[in-house]
């Protein structure tokens, strides 16, 4: 199991690979913890998060000029719609 042990792979991605059951993979990975043959590495990611948005940069909160107009009619209109 040492071999295998990268750094990347998960305690389902060891037992996968040698076919064994997730707890027992688990156990013998917290036995190899204790005993100093393998270490937690604590790692920043390698890439940064993705960007923030901001407020109001898509434009789509702001109030548009031109008012779209729907290919279907309601039967039952509305004052609103009366007045265009």
């Amino acid at each position: 199991m040492l071999e295998l042990v990268n750094g990347r792979r998960s305690c389902r991605d060891l037992a996968f690979l040698l076919g064994r059951g997730l707890y027992p993979v688990t156990v013998e990975i917290s036995r190899l913890l204790g005993e100093g043959a393998v270490a937690l590495v604590h790692r920043e990611p390698e890439r940064e998060s993705l960007p923030r948005r901001e407020k109001g940069a898509s434009g789509i909160t702001a109030k548009s000029a031109a008012r779209l107009r729907s290919p279907f009619r309601l039967k039952a209109r509305t004052p609103e719609q009366e007045q265009e």
